[in-house]
């Protein structure tokens, strides 16, 4: 991958970081620290590599699951290629979060974020699936994978006290 590609993705994902904490609603994780150093989030980080045209995305249906828990939305329209991602609105989800990205390159991705209230919900051994539904009905899975959470504390250096939470990074 060349540098202004591995620049693109961690730009892409400071940004889709930055609106996730900015945007908490629930957590024992969420907020700010005493010391001022805004404190983890536990759950899980997904990025889906898209390899299908975008053509043939239109009016495809993204679901996504934890465990026996899911929910759905639909792929919005395909943002311009290096600008801006597109946002998903999963119906009833307070707690999952999805933008929809086109590379300088023009390929695409589809980053999921899935929020769960404190350290203690996110048990080794969940089960996360990614399926996207086309305007036909036909299911492709898109990501499947069992999670084994690392432990993760916001810059301990500088604060000591700062929460622990539990995170998981998943890539099909």
């Amino acid at each position: 991958m060349d540098m202004h590609a591995m620049q693109g993705k961690k730009l892409r994902w400071l940004a889709f970081g930055a609106a996730g904490l900015a945007g908490l609603v629930l957590g024992t994780c969420g907020g700010m620290d005493t010391c001022g150093e805004p404190k983890c989030v536990s759950g899980a980080w997904m990025h889906i590599p898209v390899g299908a045209a975008p053509a043939t995305l239109v009016g495809t249906t993204v679901q996504v699951c934890r465990n026996d828990e899911c929910y759905l939305a639909a792929m919005p329209d395909l943002p311009t290629a290096g600008g801006a991602g597109a946002t998903l609105y999963f119906a009833g989800a307070t707690f999952v979060l999805g933008t929809y990205w086109q590379e300088a390159d023009e390929s695409i991705g589809l980053d999921l974020e899935w929020r769960v209230a404190g350290p203690e919900e996110a048990a080794d051994g969940d089960h996360y699936v990614v399926t996207f539904v086309d305007a036909a009905g036909i299911a492709s899975t898109m990501l499947d994978k069992i999670a084994v959470y690392r432990q993760s504390e916001p810059s301990p250096e500088e604060c000591a006290h700062g929460a622990r939470c539990r995170v998981v990074e998943l890539t099909p």
